[in-house]
This record gives structure tokens, C-alpha cells and sequence, in this order.
């Protein structure tokens, strides 16, 4: 993973953290401060500072990526959809 994919990774994990109201906007400073003089996770740091739980961590994790499977099964089938309709405009 490229160090911009990292930097990314780590602000949409700390994004959908507030989002949830897990944390606050000073948590998340501080997580990142410590993590730029650590090699922890981010996930990691918020939970030994005792913000979040594990269990917390997990299940916001879990629930992005349900979503984002979701949003790419409508990704697809509105290009298939898409694709059946532009092939059947070439076929009349």
C-alpha cells in the first residue's frame, strides 16, 4: 500500500469514527498525532486510549464494508443494466 493509500485509509477510518460518534474531532487529532510517532493502527491507538472499545472499532468497521459491498452490487447492475440497453439500441 502506497503511503497516500495509508494517509487516506487512516482519514476515512477516523471520517466514519466521528460520523458514528464514536470519537470527536480532538480524539481524532490526537490519534493521528500519536500514530505519526508510533507504528500503531489508528483503530489501535483509539482503543488503548480507552475512546473506543474493540467491540465499537469492529463493528464500525464491519458495517463500512457491508456498505461498500452494497454500493458496488448498484454500481454493477446499473452498468449491466446500462450495457443491456446500449446492446440492445445496436441490435434493432
Amino acid at each position: 500500500m502506497s503511503k497516500r493509500q495509508e494517509i487516506q485509509q487512516k482519514s476515512r477510518l477516523g471520517t466514519l469514527l466521528l460520523h458514528k460518534g464514536l470519537i470527536n474531532r480532538r480524539q481524532l487529532d490526537e490519534a493521528l498525532t500519536l500514530q505519526s510517532s508510533s507504528k500503531l493502527m489508528l483503530g489501535e491507538i483509539m482503543v488503548r486510549q480507552g475512546w473506543i472499545s474493540e467491540k465499537d472499532l469492529n463493528k464500525a468497521i464491519t458495517s463500512d464494508s457491508k456498505f461498500e459491498k452494497e454500493t458496488f452490487k448498484i454500481q454493477i447492475l446499473k452498468a449491466v443494466k446500462e450495457f443491456s440497453s446500449d446492446l440492445e439500441k445496436k441490435v434493432e
